[in-house]
């Protein structure tokens, strides 16, 4: 095959990948999380693992999604009922300390109905901020996408922002978060496209990508970094920790 004949969208989905690459999987002291199939239970397990290849441990049973804090000393991550394939599978979000010795159960959203089909409950993103006091997370239920913060030192839940998903799946996969640097904003790309920024400050909702438009957000060193789809083109841009808005280029 000829390798010029790559197309844009094979640039964009590449290009998602690379910067939706979890920054806070590697702790100071070496260690990477990351979820497998466990030998010992056949279900997902949570592991850590040196960066040499020593050390392995398993430290959290049915969990997946593994996210060190800002000071490695906490693990959130998504932990699941049952086997995904089962038809009553449905998750919640859990922080633990770094040996995986649970910390918090975060009650988000709940379905008021009984029904195994309608109270699923699938956790589609989180993010701690820089301070590490306060993990943003978005849940689906009953086809509406719900974003909220959890306080770790008053254990308290916020409702932030909800709308309604077209398809529970694009949003499951579609899902990304960021905090501003100073963390009174929240960057928020979703299932349709598109990527929101909510004003924890205002409590209003501003657009920085329109619907329709692919996108994914990765924050960096010193900038949060927007990539988007627009009639085949793959666009980035990005925001500086003043909070300076660079124009978008295209690749």
């Amino acid at each position: 095959m000829n390798n010029k004949l790559i197309s844009s969208a094979t640039i964009f989905f590449c290009t998602i990948m690379f910067f939706s690459i979890p920054c806070r999987l590697l702790a100071d002291e070496g260690e990477i999380l990351f979820h497998d199939i466990s030998d010992k239970s056949k279900n997902y397990s949570i592991f850590k693992i040196r960066s040499d290849g020593s050390g392995l441990k398993e430290i959290i049973r049915g969990g997946i999604y593994p996210l060190w804090s800002p000071d490695k000393k906490k693990i959130a991550y998504t932990k699941i009922t049952t086997n995904p394939q089962d038809a009553d599978y449905t998750e919640s979000l859990r922080i633990t300390d770094s040996l995986g010795k649970e910390l918090f159960k975060i009650e988000g959203v709940k379905s008021p109905f009984k029904d195994k089909d309608l109270t699923k409950v699938l956790v589609c993103g989180y993010e701690w901020s820089h301070d590490g006091k306060r993990l943003a997370f978005a849940t689906v239920v009953l086809r509406r996408l719900y974003l909220q913060t959890f306080d770790l030192q008053s254990k308290k839940i916020k409702n932030l922002y909800q709308k309604e998903v077209k398809d529970t799946d694009l949003a499951y996969l579609n899902t990304d978060i960021a905090w501003s640097f100073d963390d009174n904003e929240i960057f928020f790309a979703s299932e349709d496209g598109g990527v929101e920024v909510f004003d924890l400050d205002k409590g209003s909702i501003t657009i920085r990508i329109p619907s329709g438009f692919p996108s994914s957000l990765s924050v960096g060193e010193d900038k949060i970094i927007f990539s988007f789809l627009k009639e085949k083109t793959t666009f980035l841009g990005s925001i500086d920790k003043k909070g300076n808005k660079v124009d978008d280029f295209e690749l």
